[in-house]
C-alpha cells in the first residue's frame, strides 16, 4: 500500500476487513481509496468512524464489501502551502476531521 506523506492510498476494490486490519497495523485514523494519488479528483477517504457507522448498520456482512463502496468522494482538500488556518477553517466549515492537501498538479501529496 503506498504512502504519501502519511497518507496510506488503497485500490477501492480491497475488502473492508482487510482495510481495517491495514488501519489497525499501522494505527491509522483514516485511509485514501483509489488507483493513485495522482489525481485528486479521483481519490475517496474511509475514516474509523465511517468503518464504526458501517459495521453498526451492516453487521459482520460488512467485513466482506469493498471498502470503495463506502469511500466519501469528493475528498476535500486544500492546496499544499495553503496557511494551516485555511486547513482549520475548512475542516469546522464542512464538520470534517480529515483533509487531503493537494499540489498544483491536483495530486495529493499529503
Amino acid at each position: 500500500m503506498p504512502a504519501s506523506r502519511g497518507s496510506t492510498i488503497i485500490p477501492g476494490e480491497t475488502l473492508l476487513g482487510a482495510a481495517l486490519k491495514l488501519i489497525a497495523e499501522r494505527k491509522l485514523s483514516s485511509v485514501l481509496v483509489g488507483e493513485s494519488l495522482a489525481d485528486a479528483g479521483q481519490v475517496g477517504i474511509v475514516t474509523e468512524r465511517d468503518i464504526m457507522r458501517i459495521l453498526a448498520e451492516r453487521g459482520a456482512e460488512a467485513f466482506a464489501l469493498p471498502i470503495g463502496s463506502f469511500a466519501s468522494r469528493p475528498l476535500a482538500s486544500v492546496p499544499e502551502d495553503a496557511l494551516i488556518y485555511r486547513a482549520i477553517g475548512r475542516m469546522a466549515n464542512r464538520n470534517i476531521r480529515h483533509l487531503a492537501a493537494v499540489g498544483s498538479d491536483d495530486a495529493v501529496v499529503g
